[in-house]
């Protein structure tokens, strides 16, 4: 692997390595954050902040990738922020 960041985790002390975006995008054809975090990775799931720490670098990474500009990079980012503060929203009913 000639790019060493691929290697990074994207929350220290998970297993998943940065490495996974690039197959989600390139092998099953992710286009959107939210895919990658949710389907691919399943931080979602089961990162304790919900792989909200990776966020940045999941979207940096796809935007080399996929060739978004920064504006579309951030909205990528936002609507990831939104998916978790939505599932989050019960909490705030208790």
């Amino acid at each position: 692997m000639s790019d060493q960041r691929l290697l990074s985790p994207l929350v220290p002390g998970r297993p998943e390595i940065l490495a996974i975006v690039d197959w989600a995008v390139h092998r099953e054809l992710a286009q959107t954050v939210c895919d990658v975090m949710v389907r691919r990775t399943q931080l979602y799931f089961r990162d304790t902040n919900q792989g909200l720490d990776a966020t940045e670098a999941v979207a940096d990474r796809m935007a080399e990738l996929l060739g978004w500009d920064e504006d579309r990079r951030n909205e990528e980012v936002l609507r990831y922020q939104d998916e978790v503060a939505l599932s989050r929203r019960w909490r705030d009913e208790l």
